[in-house]
């Protein structure tokens, strides 16, 4: 039962990246000079110069390499001041040479569409560069020399012309002529990154006019409607205004960069004065003003994010004062108006965070500089953020929590509480508490009634507010609990998909910001929270919290090991690492925690819930009361996941019932509690939403600490009965009946037959078998205690008290001969469920479904130890007869009838052979791969070969040849994969099956040389039994030329095989190695015919006897002569075959019998090219391929006649591919010529 599913999606790529960051950067770096460079002449002081294209495929590779590092930017920083320059210095470059003065006037149009300018290929991977570390971090590493202000300038005004004039991208790729001219306008990643570097260079300290050239022409300054300027302007800051303001309303991410060179020309202290800045701010003003409801959102989205810019670059200063309100005024209106063109703009979410931080910078800027109406504008701003607090987009919530945040910095402690106590005040409504059950009286926040968005934004706004201090000390009493509650949110939409991940992060950066911003006196002083999600528990599971450190720091624990995201887990963890770290001496044991909850060892669920959760509650019982109640919870079997449930029902079982964790001492207060939990939940359960799958959930709980506790029930000794009673029986003994009680009213539940839900019915199926499966070895426990205190029990045997497991051994009659005395002799209340359970069991063995069809098998065969040998006798009979009989409808029914029996074969006695009979009778009747797949496992998975395995031995030779192929494929290699398990597990008992091994042992070696990769890696485990060197092959890979090699030398080198190595076994092996040396991948074939070919050295007459063996026992089955004509024809291209003392005129008879009549062409073309190499040693094949040359199909035509050709050089100049009758005469000719 492991959540094997579960972590599908949860691979560690940071781990991963961190191991191959060496070597991904080390190929980036090797590969980029000679990428981007021409490669040199011989002569010494050559100058290397820059290519002109590029291939997309090379440029999209190097991007590839740089693409993982955004799951860790900072992995780059020490290799950005080499890289960065590097690619800066040829963009340089290709930007001064003309881009196709030294191409090649003629290209194919495939080698065409394949080429992008190299200048364009450069930006690619500098854009690359800025997505994964930020624009701000990789424009420090340009150059700062203003004299590529006018390079930079003029390429890129050059190619907004040749955007004007010529095709715009979209034709580009849709045009197939002249690919590469086509290709002189700019793409976006080369606007984005000359645009960016433009907007660096202009950070130069002196003034503008100064650098302007004085060759510059006023006409370069395209007018701008809307845009008026005064005279002196240079015409530098005109050219890039023009240039900016084109490009700040398109829909590329150009558009970012066009607004930071916008912002960055417009706040320049000698543009300012000039009046650039006014008139930017009027044109941007009226430009919103003037739109109307058919423009473009692009154009008002760049226009806002330019305002934005402006409004928070003049933070500090008193350059926007005088606009401010205007600009608040606009955008009050375009969010409050409900004209078209402001509901068009609203419609948008990065027009909506636009807002958000124009009317946050505004807001800001009226508190720094105190204006009059400061207040009213402060207010108006709250207002608007909590108004949009709950909007369905994520980044205008993000927006308005961080905007509410960065304001409420600003404001007094007294309003800042105001504030605070808002938002508290919005999270408690539509929330209530819900009690989880009546007896051990957990409770939790019921969240199915709040906005899961809403939650999110006001989550996030404490969360902010507490990272940046600002939250007032008096309100940290009611922000932890508000936190510790919503980092267990959860809230599912009517599809199932979880809604409350956003809340569960941001609560968890909350604690991580409240445990790092304050200090361990602060924290001490605030009051520990009544109740937690984990800890709202009386009884044996009540917690003390006497700081709310210890409180934060068990809810970060259940968080890191429990929650689904794995985000949140290592947020978690990490947040539990900054409170350890920061606040020593508080939480126990708190350098094993964070060494056990590491960030990487919560990366995957499964270790997290299983192993971390273990090893974390061994080092506090508070632990693991914290964690048994979280996985009593929706994050443990209340999940929605199947597999989830199963993993956290073995894991409560090993928390409660596992002595090894706490002292050898099995937690009964724990175990008693929990009982009365899942029982008084179960009760309830029926009509709340999801209840299906959370009764499942606390079923298998249920069951899994039973079968945990087995063993300490369970202490057999062969010299005393009395220490297989231990005394943890009698004290716990009402615990063992309350176990019954519940078994009983589960059993007699009517739901379980009628009310469950069709599409579900399968989890109570799965959980009510496991705990039968469970619960069934205590009649046994019962009756030997009453049989203990009144009987001898000279008889007992240690296998009596582990009635389980069911030997495999003649002791299984023995024992249940003393059951039998022992139900006599006592007095049992299980027995008249049994019917009940048994006609539950045979219920569901009627379901496909694997899980039930393991549990419920197990259960069946468990009762069979309740019940007496005529009930036994009778049982087996129907699943024998059920077994035997063709299902009706679909493929593949009642193979839970296939696991019962054979669980139940070592009780069957005189009824091995009905079974043995039913078995065979469904394998052969109707050809079903789920029965023979199904019968296979059970069989390596049993212990039935260690007794019977010649009964079955045949079933395992006919799954080992089976290749039936459907619509879906080669089905038979599922059959075949499990043969191989079969026979393996038919070799562990070497001593009573070797001669049976051994008589498929060339079947298996067959198969460990076939085509399909995963039957031949299973056949290599199995093929490791013959082998004395066991441990070499094993380390072989099965696609390569030293496992080829290996397979053949095991029949002449006698030391490589641990049992004498039988000629017939060479043949078997070779029919499945043609396959592999002819229509296997490109890999399998080089290295399965090199392997052949260095074989045949020194041993062509034993392969060659060999294939002539393999084409005579296939000469009916096309799937092997097929491939085995094309690995004739093989050794004859390699010489291998003329040397040989082969019958030519037997091998040329089967040939022509195979071709005769035949349509398949794949067929006749392989006999020809065999033809080709026995003309060589027997002449008589010339006139079988001439006659050849008269064949109907042109394609086998030709192929004689090339063969002829090589063979004899005639035919030369004669189209083949006329009808046979225009070439009667031409044939008749080279008849002649051969003297045929």
């Amino acid at each position: 039962m492991v959540a094997a599913g579960t972590d599908a999606q949860e691979q560690e790529e940071d781990v991963k990246l961190q191991k191959d960051s060496k070597q991904l950067l080390a190929e980036f770096t090797t590969s980029l000079p000679k990428f981007a460079w021409r490669p040199t002449s011989g002569h010494g002081n050559a100058q290397q110069k820059p290519r002109s294209y590029v291939d997309t495929r090379e440029t999209d590779r190097l991007v590839l390499l740089l693409e993982p590092f955004q799951e860790l930017p900072q992995l780059l920083d020490p290799h950005l001041q080499e890289l960065i320059p590097a690619l800066a210095n040829i963009l340089l470059l290709c930007l001064q040479l003309n881009p196709s003065s030294d191409e090649p006037k003629s290209l194919s149009r495939a080698t065409n569409q394949r080429l992008i300018p190299l200048q364009r290929a450069i930006c690619k991977i500098l854009y690359t560069f800025c997505k994964i570390r930020g624009p701000k971090v990789i424009v420090r590493f340009l150059s700062t020399e203003t004299k590529y202000i006018e390079l930079l300038l003029s390429t890129i005004e050059a190619g907004v012309l040749a955007d004007n004039e010529g095709p715009n991208e979209e034709s580009n790729e849709e045009s197939n002529e002249e690919p590469i001219a086509q290709k002189s306008g700019w793409s976006w990643e080369e606007r984005y990154i000359v645009l960016l570097w433009l907007s660096h260079l202009l950070l130069a300290p002196f003034g503008l006019a100064s650098i302007s050239s004085t060759n510059s022409t006023e006409s370069k300054g395209q007018a701008i409607a809307g845009l008026s300027w005064s005279g002196n302007v240079p015409v530098l800051t005109r050219r890039v205004i023009a240039l900016a303001t084109r490009y700040l309303t398109v829909s590329s991410k150009d558009r970012e960069a066009a607004t930071v060179l916008l912002v960055r020309i417009a706040m320049r202290k000698d543009m300012q004065q000039l009046g650039v800045l006014d008139s930017l701010v009027k044109w941007a003003l009226s430009q919103l003003c003037a739109s109307s409801p058919g423009t473009s959102s692009y154009h008002s989205i760049g226009i806002l994010s330019f305002l934005a810019g402006l409004l928070s670059s003049s933070v500090s200063t008193m350059d926007m004062d005088s606009y401010a309100y205007n600009i608040l005024l606009l955008v009050q209106e375009i969010s409050t108006s409900d004209s078209a063109f402001c509901k068009e703009i609203r419609s948008s979410a990065v027009a909506r965070k636009l807002v958000i931080k124009i009317i946050r910078t505004i807001a800001v800027l009226y508190l720094q500089n105190e204006q009059v109406n400061s207040a009213e504008v402060v207010e108006s701003a709250i207002g608007h953020m909590f108004d949009l607090i709950s909007d369905p987009a994520t980044p205008v919530r993000v927006a308005a929590s961080k905007s509410l945040s960065v304001i409420t910095m600003k404001l007094s402690p007294e309003f800042a509480t105001q504030i605070v106590e808002e938002a508290l005040g919005a999270l408690s409504q539509n929330t209530s508490t819900k009690k989880c059950d009546s007896v051990t009286m957990r409770t939790r926040l019921d969240f199915s009634r709040v906005n899961a968005m809403e939650w999110h934004g006001l989550i996030l706004t404490i969360s902010h507010l507490t990272f940046r201090h600002s939250s007032p000390k008096s309100t940290l009493s009611d922000i932890v609990p508000t936190l510790i509650h919503a980092l267990s949110f959860e809230q599912r939409s009517t599809s199932g998909h979880s809604t409350g991940i956003n809340v569960r992060d941001a609560a968890c950066y909350g604690l991580w910001s409240l445990v790092r911003r304050y200090s361990t006196e602060e924290l001490l002083a605030i009051p520990a929270p009544a109740s937690s999600a984990s800890s709202a528990m009386t009884g044996s599971f009540a917690i003390a919290d006497d700081s709310v450190i210890k409180s934060v720091a068990r809810e970060l624990i259940v968080s890191a090991c429990l929650d689904p995201s794995g985000n949140i887990r290592r947020g978690s963890s990490a947040a539990l690492q900054e409170l350890i770290g920061r606040h020593p001496d508080v939480v126990e044991e708190g350098i094993a925690l964070i060494q056990v909850i590491d960030y990487h060892a919560v990366a995957v669920r499964t270790r997290a819930m299983k192993d971390v959760v273990l090893a974390a509650s061994k080092l506090s019982l508070s632990y693991a009361h914290a964690l048994i109640s979280g996985l009593l919870d929706w994050r443990g079997i209340g999940d929605s996941d199947d597999s989830v449930r199963r993993l956290a029902a073995t894991v409560i079982g090993q928390l409660v019932a596992g002595p090894s964790l706490y002292g050898g001492h099995v937690q009964w207060s724990w175990f008693n509690e929990i009982i009365a939990d899942l029982e008084s939940i179960e009760i309830q359960s029926g009509s709340k939403i999801r209840a299906i799958e959370e009764r499942q959930g606390r079923i298998l709980s249920l069951a899994q600490i039973v079968k945990t506790l087995r063993p300490v029930m369970k202490k057999p000794s062969k010299d005393n009965i009395e220490s297989m009673v231990p005394p943890t029986i009698d004290v716990d003994q009402p615990t063992i009946m309350h176990l019954r009680v519940l078994l009983q009213e589960i059993l007699t539940d009517p739901s379980l037959l009628q009310n469950v839900a069709a599409r579900r019915q399968e989890l109570i199926a799965e959980a009510v078998s496991q705990l039968i499966n469970a619960t069934y070895p205590m009649p046994v426990t019962d009756a030997i205690q009453a049989y203990v205190k009144g009987k001898s029990v000279r008889f007992l045997t240690k296998g009596l008290l582990g009635a389980a497991e069911i030997p495999a051994s003649d002791d299984v009659y023995d024992q249940q001969a003393h059951i039998k005395n022992l139900f006599q002799a006592s007095t049992t209340t299980w027995l008249p469920h049994l019917d009940t359970a048994k006609t539950l069991v045979e219920k569901w063995l009627a379901r496909n479904e694997k899980e039930v069809m393991d549990a419920a098998s197990e259960a069946a065969a468990g009762l069979l130890f309740l019940v007496d040998d005529t009930s036994r006798q009778a049982w087996i009979k129907s699943w024998a007869n059920t077994v035997s009989k063709e299902a009706p409808g679909r493929s593949g029914q009642n193979l839970g009838y296939l696991y019962a029996i054979f669980n139940a074969y070592p009780l069957a006695g005189d009824l091995k052979q009905s079974i043995n009979d039913a078995i065979h009778t469904r394998w052969r009747s109707t050809y079903d791969v789920d029965v023979r797949v199904t019968v296979l496992q059970r069989l390596a998975c049993s212990d039935v070969l260690d007794t019977d395995a010649a009964a079955f031995s045949d079933l395992i030779s006919e799954g080992l040849d089976d290749y039936t192929t459907d619509t879906r494929g080669d089905i038979g290699s599922l059959v075949r994969v499990e043969a191989l398990n079969a026979a393996d597990r038919m070799w562990q008992n070497s001593s009573s099956n070797e001669d049976l091994f051994r008589s498929i042992c060339g079947k298996i070696i067959r198969l460990a040389a076939e085509k399909m990769d995963k039957v031949r890696t299973e056949a290599q485990e199995t093929t490791l039994r013959l082998c004395s060197q066991g441990s070499e092959f094993g380390q072989l890979s099965p696609s390569s030329r030293e496992y080829f090699s290996f397979l053949l030398h095991l029949h002449t080198d006698d030391h490589r095989s641990s049992v004498p190595f039988e000629s017939s076994w060479l043949v078997d092996m070779l029919e499945g190695y043609v396959g592999s040396a002819d229509t296997g991948s490109e890999d399998l074939l080089r290295a399965s015919r090199a392997a052949l070919a260095d074989f045949c050295d020194e041993n062509a007459d034993l392969v060659s006897s060999a294939m002539w063996e393999v084409l005579k026992r296939n000469e009916k089955n096309d799937k092997v002569l097929v491939p085995a004509l094309e690995v004739m024809s093989f050794l004859f291209d390699i010489g291998a075959a003329q040397k040989t003392q082969l019958n030519w005129f037997n091998l040329y008879a089967l040939l022509t019998r195979a071709h005769y009549q035949t349509g398949n062409v794949r067929k006749v073309e392989a006999c020809i090219k065999v033809y080709g190499g026995l003309v060589e040693v027997y002449p008589k094949v010339l006139q079988k391929l001439t006659s050849l040359l008269g064949h109907p199909w042109p394609r086998i035509r030709n192929q004689a006649a090339d063969t002829l050709f090589v063979a004899r050089g005639v035919g030369k100049g004669i189209s083949w591919n006329n009808p046979p009758k225009v070439n009667k005469q031409n044939i008749e000719v080279l008849r002649k010529e051969l003297q045929i």
